[in-house]
């Protein structure tokens, strides 16, 4: 199920990046990597289709934080993406604000594990997306 699935990951560091590229690559997934929302748009055209789950760090460099990307992705493309954010931060209310969009929430350092059987239950639910 998780192989030839198609992964977005935004993050600012470069390493975190490479490393789950690295990560789900491993698990036969296609994978784009950004650093911003502009650069999201960009490799996902790039790709031809959307992707099945898009991997958000929350804090990204200036300008909107994770969750607000893929609000914007979301809305640029028409369609709830599923979508998961990533953050060492544990504001009780961040459970709120991703709960409230339809986002998941992994905490820092995410476990492959966990990354595997969300990516399992995304791409297996119904109406997978597909461009």
């Amino acid at each position: 199920i998780v192989a030839e699935s198609f992964v977005l990951c935004i993050d600012n560091e470069a390493r975190v990046r490479e490393a789950m590229a690295t990560l789900l690559g491993g698990w036969g997934c296609r994978v784009a990597i950004a650093a911003t929302h502009a650069e999201a748009l960009e490799q996902v055209a790039r790709f031809g289709r959307l992707p099945d789950l898009v991997l958000a760090d929350l804090h990204l460099d200036e300008g909107p934080d994770g969750l607000e990307v893929v609000d914007a992705l979301r809305r640029a493309w028409g369609r709830a993406v599923p979508a998961a954010l990533i953050t060492a931060d544990r504001d009780p209310t961040l459970r709120l604000r991703t709960r409230a969009r339809n986002v998941e929430l992994l905490h820092k350092p995410v476990k492959p594990a966990s990354l595997r059987a969300l990516l399992r239950m995304r791409v297996a639910a119904p109406g997978r997306l597909t461009a």
